[in-house]
């Protein structure tokens, strides 16, 4: 019979399981045993994620009917987009013609007033009210003197009256709350309309922060404009792929491409103003040149 075999020993040194993990300051607190043992403790750091400005793609893929052979139904469709904008455009500088030709709003010095019926009176006596403040004080207390004393059952009248208003108020309120009662049905139907138009409110702003990712933001002064639609008309169109003739400026395009991509705030050039005119001066000795150049050629 053969004999059993011996186990063999497992390879480096032998260690508890469940014994507590090792600090990892240990072998620091050996190298450097004059350091705290604060300073030596390892910290996480965060992983700082980079945020995209806008998940739109960077090269814009154009639309079938931009092709130099389209499809007739994809080629109308384009061409029809571009009719729109032109047209969209040119009111837009009509508009802008008919705000420049009209006359500018001259205020006049002293306003008219539209007065109510009787209050021109007060507004022309206002200067004669102030002189008869002190007649006013004096009639006031004339006024106090011939207020009229009231007997005890006109006194009980008045109370009677209150009591009577305030009994019918009462009797609306119950009324009013017997017939909101009745119409529970009613106001069961509200609150679901009510919830109906919250949740859509919801579902609205949740897609709303779904396509905000999708948008060009406006970072600067200026607002970005949308390139206008390139197309070529029927009579352009090229046979050939080695024809096609397009206006296409690469720098413009990817310029364009930042600034949709909230990459870049969107900026025009602006000429620079001179705050005062411009002064030419010449010196004397190019003045005298300019003389010995011209009786030089005068000459000739």
């Amino acid at each position: 019979q053969p004999q059993p075999t011996q186990p063999q020993q497992p390879e480096g040194k032998l260690f508890d399981l469940w014994a507590p993990s090792p600090d990892p300051r240990d072998k620091f607190i050996e190298k450097f045993p004059e350091v705290e043992k604060e300073y030596l403790e390892v910290k996480k750091v965060k992983v700082h994620k980079r945020i995209q400005p806008s998940l739109l793609p960077a090269v814009d893929v154009p639309t079938q009917g931009a092709s130099y052979n389209p499809d007739p139904k994809e080629y109308d469709a384009l061409l029809k987009a571009a009719v729109q904008e032109q047209i969209k455009h040119r009111q837009e500088l009509k508009k802008l013609k008919e705000n420049l030709k009209a006359e500018p709003y001259t205020p006049s010095s002293t306003p008219e007033v539209d007065f109510l019926p009787g209050e021109k009176k007060n507004y022309d006596n206002s200067d004669e009210s102030d002189h008869e403040t002190n007649n006013d004080d004096e009639s006031s207390k004339t006024y106090l003197a011939n207020v009229p004393i009231k007997t005890k059952a006109q006194r009980n009248r008045e109370a009677r009256r209150k009591a009577a208003e305030e009994l019918h108020k009462k009797k609306l309120f119950l009324k009013e709350k017997n017939k909101k009662l009745a119409n529970i049905e009613m106001f069961k139907t509200e609150i679901e309309d009510e919830q109906q138009k919250l949740q859509q409110r919801a579902e609205n702003k949740k897609l709303k922060q779904e396509l905000e990712p999708y948008k060009t933001k406006k970072l600067g002064r200026e607002k970005f404009e949308e390139e206008d639609i390139q197309v070529l008309l029927p009579d352009q169109l090229p046979s050939k792929f080695s024809r096609v003739k397009t206006n296409f400026d690469p720098i413009k395009d990817r310029y364009k491409s930042y600034q949709r991509r909230n990459v870049i705030e969107t900026r025009t050039y602006k000429r620079p103003r001179r705050r005062y005119a411009q002064k030419f001066v010449e010196l004397h000795s190019a003045r005298n040149y300019r003389l010995e150049q011209e009786k030089k050629y005068e000459s000739l």
